[in-house]
């Protein structure tokens, strides 16, 4: 499959969640209280921090790998289903004192629960690295879908039947048991095999740097709430959460569409001796052409979505949300910065780097200590600085990749930026903006997202951004195929 083909799947699959996720996230916020959202978000940190070692690094071995035998496969299968139990004993029996730390137990009830999905992860998660590898996008864009579709549903009826923050847990749940029904109709082959020592001590050496990596990644990511969940309490969790999710809810999107497909065309590009200097700068390029304008557009126009999107309890997200939506435009040029590395065989150099980067982030959100949420959200600003100068080191000693040749990218992006503000800007500055009526509310979000998708596309013109060729390409699939 060609890579503009792949991208236009996994965007669809990637459009689809995003709609499923947008519908739980805006129906969810208005069934639950902060209190009962930052309840599942603190336990579900800590499930994210143990998720890692669910495949220890399985499914990135077998993408990068040189090539993959039968023994290698059931190698992949043992592991996963080693450390997947083990993560789920792990989860059950701390629950409890996890509970008693946070003086809830709910916390307890929701991590139990969530150990469920762990006993039935390795079941398919080789499949999903092999499907990766083969780049067999359709499929994995069907079981992402299946997944998050019966996940929404589950969620959402729950929820409606006054299930509280369990209501999470039971979609999470019915989401993995979809998932693997859709894993074993596209592959079949790897569901039921017998583990095997065999090729098991390369995979462990591989995945227990990327591991430890991607742990130190994801202890900086739930950071925010597990940290501010014990310093500032469930509240200020959930305002935190909703102010990251605003700037996640299309940027993570976007970015997991990209990743999805660089990480394994990467790595084989490589594999077929290919610069990888000049194929991160042009991928580079393309992403945030996209990303910084949306970055900017969000961070103008965070309250006026969260008041629509949330309701007007969620209104001390908007001036986080803003603060995270400016801070992302700094690491926004090395999205694809840890794959790349990865997928180059550079696993320990992302290890030593995430140490860094997070190790700030912890220290950073300590200060929740003694100060406020709304004076602790600015300094995190240091870390996303330090975060892009770290990437960068990076990026230019294992990949050759340098600030010049990147910043060309950034320069254009950034004026693109300021055509695609300039129609909001000026709409929101006007005195209609003080309307406080929700279809008014609707009307100014409707129109600033055309005004900036309008200047945001003049200026691939006017800037003869690389983009431009691909949204002409788009269109003039997208006339073909209604001429059919």
């Amino acid at each position: 499959m060609g890579t503009r083909r792949a991208l236009g799947v996994t965007s669809a699959s990637q459009l689809i969640s995003f709609a499923l996720n947008l519908l739980n996230v805006i129906v969810v916020a208005r069934l639950l209280t902060p209190s009962e959202i930052g309840v599942f978000s603190v336990a579900v940190s800590f499930q994210a921090i143990v998720h890692v070692f669910r495949e220890f690094g399985v499914n990135q071995y077998l993408v990068q790998a040189t090539s993959v035998a039968e023994d290698d496969f059931r190698a992949a299968f043992t592991l996963t289903l080693m450390f997947s139990w083990t993560v789920a004993l792990f989860l059950f029996v701390g629950s409890g004192p996890l509970s008693v730390f946070y003086n809830h137990d709910g916390v307890a009830t929701v991590l139990a629960l969530l150990a469920v999905n762990f006993l039935l992860m390795p079941f398919g998660t080789p499949s999903l690295g092999m499907l990766v590898r083969e780049l067999r996008f359709e499929r994995l864009a069907a079981i992402r879908i299946a997944n998050l579709s019966t996940a929404t549903i589950v969620t959402i009826t729950a929820a409606w039947l006054g299930q509280s923050y369990l209501s999470m847990v039971w979609g999470a749940i019915a989401g993995q048991i979809a998932n693997l029904v859709a894993v074993s109709i596209a592959r079949p082959q790897g569901i039921l095999m017998l583990p095997t020592l065999n090729g098991v001590r390369s995979i462990f050496r591989f995945g227990s740097i990327s591991s430890a990596a991607t742990l130190i990644q994801e202890l900086g990511r739930s950071a925010p709430d597990l940290i501010l969940g014990r310093t500032l309490g469930f509240s200020a969790v959930a305002y935190y959460s909703r102010a990251a999710g605003l700037r996640d809810m299309l940027l993570g999107q976007l970015v997991a569409v990209v990743n999805g497909v660089h990480f394994p065309t990467f790595a084989q590009a490589i594999r077929d001796g290919a610069d990888p200097a000049e194929l991160y700068a042009r991928a580079t390029t393309y992403l945030i052409g996209v990303t910084i304008p949306f970055l900017a557009l969000l961070a103008l126009l965070a309250e006026p979505l969260i008041l629509f999107f949330f309701g007007d309890q969620w209104l001390v997200s908007a001036p986080l949300a803003t603060l995270l939506c400016l801070f992302a435009i700094f690491t926004a040029p090395y999205a694809l910065a840890r794959l790349s590395l990865i997928a180059s065989g550079q696993v320990s150099s992302v290890l030593y780097l995430e140490c860094v980067v997070q190790a700030i982030r912890i220290a950073v959100l300590l200060t929740s200590i003694w100060l406020p949420l709304e004076r602790v959200v600015p300094l995190l600003g240091i870390v996303a600085a330090i975060e892009a100068a770290a990437y960068q080191y990076g990026l230019r000693r294992y990949l050759g990749v340098g600030f010049a040749q990147l910043w060309k990218s950034i320069a254009t992006a950034s004026v693109l930026s300021l055509l695609t503000l300039l129609g909001p800007g000026l709409l929101w500055l006007s005195p209609i903006a003080d309307a406080d009526s929700m279809s008014m509310r609707f009307s100014l979000l409707a129109l600033s997202g055309l005004t900036a998708l309008g200047a945001w596309v003049a200026g691939l013109f006017l800037l003869k951004h690389p983009l431009r060729e691909e949204l002409v390409n788009v269109i003039s699939t997208a006339v073909r195929f209604v001429r059919r």
